[in-house]
């Protein structure tokens, strides 16, 4: 049996990080605006009268923001499609060594099949090098993201609104370099 029950407002974006995963995923913000605590535990989601799923939370203060996850929407189609990853690989040896160099590129395809406008964050990476004889350089995102994050290099971020039946492509390409000896993962 339920300990209590809450209508609260909340606020729908879609998450996709398509580097991850080809789902669209949806999280709600809500606000706890019932004057109490919510306790950490089990909570049961319901959107329009309809049972979505169940979910943690932690301790929730009163007035204090929080999100719930709300699973997959397959009604926001994402593809993430690699055009190239050019391999080449240097001829004259350099201070480290021949040197390889590969340029991906990368094409997000995200779209609506839903039949009300969503609002979408699409959060994607170019790859940071923990090494000194590692570069990546040539970056090219298109269009410019709408946020980046000075704590998380690397990491870009678009929101926006996507209409029903609309559609929307990000390009990501770059250039990685590093010593042929050199074993690397991550790209």
């Amino acid at each position: 049996a339920p300990v209590s029950s809450t209508l609260l407002k909340a606020k729908l974006a879609f998450e996709i990080s398509p580097r991850l995963s080809s789902y669209a995923y949806l999280r709600a913000k809500v606000k706890n605006t019932t004057g109490g605590i919510f306790l950490a535990g089990r909570v049961q989601i319901f959107m329009d009268e309809s049972f979505v799923g169940s979910s943690f939370i932690r301790n929730i203060g009163t007035d204090e923001d929080f999100d719930l996850f709300l699973g997959i929407d397959e009604r926001i189609k994402v593809e993430r499609r690699q055009l190239k990853a050019k391999e080449d690989v240097s001829v004259l040896p350099s201070v480290h060594g021949r040197i390889k160099s590969i340029d991906y590129e990368y094409v997000t395809k995200v779209e609506n099949f839903r039949t009300a406008d969503s609002d979408i964050l699409v959060i994607d990476q170019v790859p940071i090098p923990q090494h000194d004889e590692i570069k990546v350089e040539q970056i090219f995102i298109d269009p410019k993201p709408t946020e980046t994050d000075e704590e998380k290099p690397g990491v870009s971020k678009w929101a926006f609104l996507l209409a029903p039946g609309d559609k929307k492509e990000f390009r990501l390409t770059y250039r990685v370099k590093y010593p042929v000896d050199f074993e690397i993962s991550g790209l």
